[in-house]
C-alpha cells in the first residue's frame, strides 16, 4: 500500500491526455500494478476491456481516501485477474 500523506497538493498533465491526474490517481495506478503483479496477473493491463473497467471504477475514488490500496484489491477481485 502506498501512503499518499505528505504528497504536495499537486496535478500531473500528459501531453497526450486531456485529462489532469491528482498525486490519488497516481498511487492508485502505482497500487494497481504492484497488486496485479502480485496476483501473477500483469497480462490484465494489456487487455483494453479489463483495464477499462479497472479505471472506470478507480477513476472517482476520492482524494483523501483511506486504504486506497484495498480499493484496487476489491476492484482486481471484483473483475478477477
Amino acid at each position: 500500500m502506498l501512503a499518499t500523506e505528505g504528497i504536495e497538493d499537486q496535478s500531473v498533465n500528459y501531453t497526450h491526455h486531456e485529462r489532469t491526474y491528482t498525486p490519488m490517481h497516481m498511487a492508485l495506478a502505482i497500487d494497481l500494478v504492484a497488486k496485479t503483479s502480485e496476483a501473477k496477473a500483469l497480462h490484465r493491463l494489456g487487455d483494453p476491456e479489463w483495464l477499462g473497467a479497472v479505471v472506470s471504477r478507480l477513476a472517482p475514488t476520492p482524494r483523501w481516501t483511506p486504504l486506497p490500496g484495498r480499493r484496487v484489491s476489491e476492484i482486481i477481485e471484483l473483475l478477477g485477474t
